[in-house]
């Protein structure tokens, strides 16, 4: 049994195959991702259970929620990830006679962060333990603690020979160790602060999704996109994830994940900025809209009016990019060729579901541009349906009398939203289903009216793409709508999604592909609320 999972804490995870073979487990950036990472260094490249020099794979996989465990008959390894600290244990138990346990120390860092790297590995050895020093450099120095003194190092492979019923390790970045149990436990009691009850339904295992996926840096602390990528905070992903935990304990993270963006983008979420602090690319123009969305659903909940600033800031910027008709031009979602003089679809339906918020919930008398603001929604209201609407679908870009239709998942971005009548929402979906937007997978990325280059994924018929934020946009506007047929058809999707791959995680390609854990599936805890 081979594939993919992980095991995280706000400073620490690991991830990479059940057989240990975690290089080149990448699609969007090249590097070394797999492993054991501590803040924002690779330290161990692969954790893998030999019987003698044959490396086992697992028969099963067990996410017990606050570690993970990979079954060998009836033996198991174990990984834990502490929530806060860097430290991470791994405990073999009811292990085999030729049993050992190989850890590959090739240390790397994260992507467009240049450190080297020349590790020196020590041993110290005791009665009934061990500790090896794995120097870095000057600066980066770790330990590993094990309770066996069967300990060896052969070039930068440390073999453990297991002589205690369980054999534990644990990693860290300083001298403090800390149990197998004792970091499952930290673990279990710091998740109680943000998790519903233990049930078996995805809206749990979306929220346990996120939280595993809060990392907390020097440069700053927010939901990262996905794993085994090198971990990143996005901004449209973290809107997506943010809206899905307002109604849960999570809210407070929520907040700091948006102060983290605020911070690095000088008030609006940038696309992406890597976990040191590099912002390499500014927001795009649906995240504008998109980023204030969000903040206005927090304050409106909260009351904290000194954040409605940053909405201030999303239309300082707004203001300076609308066509005659009221929309922001510029980049969507989907990277669609020669519309960046158009307005798209999802940017103008965030910005039009922006303006209603505010309005409905009285925040648009908190802004510096209350006036300006007000005049605009009565524009918007007034010609969305007629500028964006073809007759039976939408357009997904609109330069003046120029429009577009190709056929992306951003169709649903109206309706999602609930900015139509039920009669035309319900007409959309209609045809939307004959045209071919829902399949059993769930909703497609694309009509496959072109073929176009998806990055890492290669020249792909669009119809072939199935990724889990359309489809949980789609369960979103089917309930909208009152599609029974929809919402139920999107629900199974995902559950299979949740049973495919890692179980407990759903993937960001459905049924399994793409990261093994995506932070933007938390949107459906909300969707389902």
């Amino acid at each position: 049994m081979n594939f993919l999972f992980y095991e995280s804490g706000r400073r620490t995870y690991y991830t990479g195959r059940a057989n240990g073979k975690n290089e080149n487990i990448g699609w969007h950036v090249k590097g070394k991702m797999g492993g054991l990472w501590i803040d924002n260094t690779r330290l161990i490249s692969s954790i893998t259970l030999l019987k003698g020099s044959e490396v086992l794979v697992s028969d099963k996989f067990v996410n017990n929620i606050y570690h993970k465990s990979l079954i060998f008959g009836e033996t198991q390894l174990e990984f834990a990830a502490h929530p806060n600290e860097p430290a991470f244990s791994v405990q073999l138990s009811n292990y085999q006679p030729e049993h050992v346990l190989k850890i590959c120390v090739d240390p790397s860092a994260t992507w467009l962060k240049h450190e080297s790297f020349n590790p020196v590995l020590k041993i110290k050895r005791k009665r009934t333990d061990a500790v090896v020093t794995i120097s870095l450099n000057a600066k980066r120095k770790f330990v590993l603690h094990t309770n066996t003194s069967l300990i060896g190092i052969r070039d930068r492979e440390i073999i453990i020979t297991p002589s205690s019923n369980p054999l534990t390790c644990v990693i860290c970045d300083h001298g403090i160790g800390f149990s197998f149990d004792e970091i499952v436990n930290a673990k279990n009691s710091f998740y109680s602060r943000y998790l519903p009850q233990y049930r078996k339904d995805i809206t749990f295992w979306v929220q346990l999704n996120a939280l595993d996926l809060y990392f907390a840096r020097e440069s700053g602390e927010g939901y990262a996109a996905g794993l085994p990528e090198f971990p990143w905070w996005f901004g449209i992903d973290s809107v997506y994830t943010g809206l899905g935990l307002l109604h849960t304990p999570q809210i407070e993270l929520v907040k700091a994940s948006i102060e983290n963006l605020a911070k690095h983008g000088n008030g609006v979420a940038p696309h992406e900025v890597t976990l040191t602090g590099h912002v390499y690319a500014k927001a795009r123009t649906n995240e504008i809209p998109a980023f204030a969305y969000l903040v206005t659903r927090y304050v409106s909940l909260t009351d904290e009016l000194y954040l409605m600033e940053l909405v201030d800031r999303a239309f300082e910027k707004l203001f300076n990019i609308l066509n005659d008709d009221g929309y922001p031009v510029g980049e969507g979602v989907v990277e669609v060729p020669g519309t960046s003089n158009f307005a798209m679809l999802d940017t103008a339906s965030w910005f039009y579901a922006l303006m209603l918020e505010l309005n409905d919930t009285g925040l648009i008398n908190h802004l510096r541009y209350s006036a300006q603001a007000k005049v605009l929604l009565e524009k918007l209201q007034g010609n969305f349906p007629n500028i964006w609407n073809n007759g039976e679908l939408f357009y997904d870009a609109v330069s003046g009398e120029k429009r577009l239709f190709e056929g992306h998942f951003i169709q649903i971005y109206p309706l999602t939203f609930g900015l139509v009548p039920k009669e035309l929402g319900k007409k959309v979906i209609k045809r939307m289903k004959k045209e071919g937007f829902f399949t059993e997978k769930g909703m497609i990325h694309s009509l496959p009216l072109n073929i176009f280059e998806a990055g890492e994924y290669g020249p792909t018929d669009k119809n072939s793409i199935v990724w889990s934020l359309p489809t949980i946009l789609a369960l979103k506007a089917a309930k909208n709508y009152e599609d029974v047929e929809l919402e139920i058809k999107m629900v199974e999707a995902l559950n299979s999604a949740l049973k495919r791959g890692m179980p407990g995680s759903i993937p960001e390609i459905l049924p399994e592909g793409g990261c093994i854990v995506q932070a933007w599936n938390a949107f459906l805890a909300d969707v389902l609320r």
